[in-house]
C-alpha cells in the first residue's frame, strides 16, 4: 500500500509543481527575460554596425563623404532590429497573457496524466 500513497503523492506534487510553473512561473521568467533579449539584439545591431562606421570614417577622412550604401546599410540594420525587437516583445507578452490564462484544471489534468502514465512505464 505504500506504493500506492508515493506514487499518489508523487502525481499531487507534479501537478502542485505544473500548475504553480504555468500560472506563476512562467509568465515572471517570459516577462524577466524580455529586456535582456532585446538588449542582446541591440549589442548585435552595434556589431554589425561597426563595419560601416569604420568605411563611413575612412571615407570621410578621404572624400570627404561617405558612401550611400552605408546610409542604406545602416538604416535596413535599424529597421530590421525595431522589428525583431517589436516581434519578440509581443511573442513574450502572448506567452505570458497564456500562462496565466491557462485554466488550473486543464494544467493539473495533463500534469496528473503525465505522471501516472510515467508511473505505469516505472511497473
Amino acid at each position: 500500500m505504500t506504493g500506492v500513497l508515493r506514487d499518489l503523492l508523487i502525481v499531487a506534487v507534479v501537478t502542485a509543481a505544473a500548475c504553480l510553473a504555468v500560472r506563476i512561473v512562467l509568465p515572471w521568467a517570459v516577462r524577466t527575460v524580455t529586456r535582456p533579449l532585446q538588449d542582446a539584439i541591440d549589442f548585435l545591431t552595434a556589431c554589425l554596425l561597426l563595419p560601416e562606421y569604420w568605411v563611413s570614417a575612412a571615407a570621410r577622412r578621404t572624400a570627404g563623404r561617405p558612401p550611400r550604401l552605408a546610409y542604406e546599410y545602416g538604416f535596413a540594420l535599424g529597421w530590421l532590429a525595431s522589428v525583431l525587437c517589436t516581434a519578440l516583445d509581443r511573442l513574450c507578452r502572448t506567452a505570458a497573457r497564456a500562462g496565466t490564462s491557462v485554466h488550473p484544471v486543464l494544467v493539473a489534468v495533463l500534469a496528473s496524466g503525465l505522471s501516472t502514465g510515467r508511473i505505469l512505464c516505472w511497473l
